[in-house]
């Protein structure tokens, strides 16, 4: 889409001179990526000293929107400070078009105290962005090698 920027010399009469005539260009863009959620709450878990515990575990849907295969990573650097408290399985993967996947996240607390932590999650160069003016990807796509991923966070989740 574009449109004329509707600009008026203040006091000015008449036809807007050509120097102040501006055009805005836009294009609008949906997400590529879609999730169930972007926090994950494990609420208060009662830390039992002495006893065997289980893991709380939750789980995130992701659902690629794309028209193209799409790969994501879940930066799980931060999890390596709390060592057993926080797992994700898988951390990683390749969604084909309207493909889903579900995320596992595990907490089992070690000590009672508040934990909590923010992931990216990266995902990989839009297609569409590589491809030349009217070129089509191969048909039908497969995915062999790792796709490029972008290096700015798509998203990031809290947990």
């Amino acid at each position: 889409h574009y449109f004329e920027f509707p600009v008026k010399a203040a006091g000015g009469q008449g036809e807007v001179p050509d120097g102040l005539r501006r055009v805005v260009h836009a294009k609008a863009l949906r997400p590529r990526l879609l999730f169930g959620t972007t926090t994950l709450d494990f609420k208060t878990k009662v830390v039992s000293s002495g006893m065997q515990s289980v893991a709380s575990q939750l789980e995130l849907s992701l659902q690629n929107a794309d028209d193209y295969p799409l790969e994501w990573r879940i930066d799980d650097e931060p999890l390596k400070k709390m060592m057993g408290v926080l797992h994700i399985e898988p951390s990683q993967g390749v969604l084909q078009p309207e493909g889903e996947a579900q995320v596992r996240v595990a907490f089992l607390p070690k000590e009672p105290e508040n934990y909590s932590t923010s992931l990216d999650v990266f995902i990989s160069v839009a297609m569409s962005s590589t491809l030349s003016e009217g070129q089509q990807p191969p048909q039908p796509v497969e995915v062999h090698a790792p796709l490029p991923l972008d290096t700015k966070p798509y998203l990031t989740l809290r947990i």
